[in-house]
């Protein structure tokens, strides 16, 4: 991926997050925290909170793993299930 295409792919994630957590039963119009998550000096990902609940984007792995409340992992996507750009999709 491209560094010009990197803020549409994280738009996308977020409104990715955004429908999960309102399916997960937090209220629409609550504020989304996101925190960028840097392993080793090197940015890995994304993490965002609402309402008790968590999903974290691991940009190398390209998967989003979605938290409930009491910490279980609800949910795991992986890069198939992940919105992609053209540029993602050429092999």
């Amino acid at each position: 991926m491209s560094h010009d295409q990197h803020p549409q792919q994280i738009a996308q994630i977020r409104h990715l997050v955004s429908a999960q957590f309102a399916r997960m039963g937090c209220q629409p119009d609550a504020s989304l925290s996101e925190t960028l998550l840097i392993r080793n000096g090197f940015y890995c990902g994304r993490r965002f909170r609402v309402c008790g609940l968590e999903a974290v984007w691991f940009f190398e792995e390209q998967q989003l793993k979605f938290y409930a409340e009491d910490g279980s992992v609800a949910q795991v996507l992986d890069a198939a299930d992940l919105p992609q750009l053209p540029a993602n999709q050429a092999a």
